[in-house]
C-alpha cells in the first residue's frame, strides 16, 4: 500500500510540473504577438504619419483702391481743352481718370457733378489745371476732395452749397478763386488757401457758418464783396499787409469777430464791411474803432 501511494505521488508532482510548464509557454507566447502587434502598430502609426511641412505666413491681400471706370464718365473737347463733362455713375469713392478714351483730361467742366448726392469722395488727377463753373455744386454728401498742385483755377461755384464738405486744401499752384466757389459749405471747419491767389473773390467763403478761423494768404490784395459773409462762428481772421482793399459787406454777420487788425497800406474799405458784427474793436494805424464808431474807420481808410 504504502509503495502504491509513493508512485501516486510522484506521479502527481510530474504532472503538476507539466501543466505550470505549458502555462509559462502559453503566456511567454501572448506576450510575444502583444510586443510584436505593438511595434507593428507602431510602425504604421509612423509610417502613417505625415512629414512635418513649415506653415508659411499667408501674404497680406494687396488693398484695393478705388477705381472708377471710363464708361462712367462723358468727355469732350471744349473750349480747346479735352473736358471732363459729365459724371453718370452712382460711387461714393471717384477716382477721376487723368485720360478718358486715350485723351487726357485737363478741366472738368461745368455742372459735371452738378446735384449728385452719392459722392462723397473725389480724387481729381494731376493732369486737370481748371475746375469750371459749378462743377460739384450740391454735392450733398461731399466730404473731401483731393484738389493737386496741377490746378491753377477752381472757378465760380465750383462748390457752391457742398454742405457736407469738411476741410479743404487749396495747393499753391491755384491762382484763381471764383465767386462764390465755396459758398454756403455749412460744415467747412478747416480751411487752407493757397499762396498762389491775389484776390478772394466775392462770396468765396460766405455761409461757411462752422468756419472758424482763416488766414488770408500774404499774396492777396483784394477782399471781394462778401467773401466771408455770414460766417457766423468766425473768430480769428488774419489779414496780411498786402491786403489793399476789402469790398463792402466782406465780414458782414461775422458775429463771433471780436478783433481785426487791418493793415496800415489799406486804401480803400467798402460800407457794411463789418456789418452786425457787433461786439467787434477794428484796429487801423494804432487807433481802435468799436462797432458804434465804424463809419469814423471807413472814413480814415478812404480818406
Amino acid at each position: 500500500m504504502k509503495k502504491f501511494l509513493t508512485v501516486f505521488v510522484c506521479l502527481a508532482a510530474v504532472l503538476s510540473l507539466t501543466a505550470c510548464s505549458g502555462g509559462n509557454n502559453d503566456s511567454d507566447s501572448n506576450l510575444s504577438t502583444s510586443t510584436q502587434t505593438s511595434k507593428q502598430s507602431t510602425t504604421q502609426s509612423e509610417q502613417s504619419t505625415p512629414e512635418s511641412t513649415p506653415v508659411s505666413t499667408p501674404e497680406e491681400p494687396p488693398i484695393n483702391l478705388p477705381y472708377t471706370p471710363e464708361s462712367e464718365f462723358e468727355a469732350a473737347i471744349a473750349e480747346g481743352a479735352y473736358t471732363l463733362k459729365y459724371y453718370n455713375g452712382n460711387d461714393e469713392d471717384v477716382v477721376i481718370p487723368s485720360k478718358i478714351d486715350g485723351e487726357t483730361i485737363t478741366a472738368i467742366g461745368k455742372y459735371a457733378f452738378d446735384e449728385n448726392e452719392t459722392v462723397k469722395r473725389v480724387t481729381i488727377p494731376n493732369s486737370v489745371t481748371l475746375i469750371g463753373d459749378w462743377a460739384f455744386e450740391k454735392c450733398a454728401n461731399l466730404t473731401s476732395v483731393t484738389i493737386p498742385d496741377s490746378v491753377a483755377e477752381i472757378c465760380a461755384g465750383a462748390f457752391s452749397d457742398c454742405e457736407s464738405l469738411e476741410s479743404v486744401i487749396i495747393p499753391n499752384s491755384v491762382t484763381e478763386i471764383g465767386e462764390y466757389a465755396f459758398n454756403n459749405c455749412i460744415s467747412l471747419t478747416s480751411l487752407d488757401i493757397s499762396n498762389g491767389i491775389t484776390k478772394i473773390g466775392g462770396g468765396t467763403f460766405s455761409g461757411c457758418t462752422n468756419l472758424t478761423e482763416v488766414t488770408i494768404p500774404e499774396g492777396v490784395t483784394e477782399i471781394g464783396r462778401y467773401a466771408f459773409s455770414d460766417c457766423e462762428k468766425l473768430s480769428f481772421v488774419d489779414i496780411p499787409d498786402n491786403v489793399t482793399v476789402i469790398a463792402g459787406d466782406a465780414f458782414s454777420n461775422c458775429k463771433g469777430l471780436t478783433y481785426v487788425k487791418l493793415p496800415d497800406g489799406l486804401t480803400s474799405i467798402g460800407d457794411m464791411t463789418f456789418l452786425f458784427c457787433e461786439d467787434i474793436e477794428v484796429e487801423y494805424k494804432g487807433v481802435s474803432y468799436d462797432y458804434d464808431h465804424l463809419d469814423e474807420l471807413t472814413e480814415a481808410v478812404n480818406g
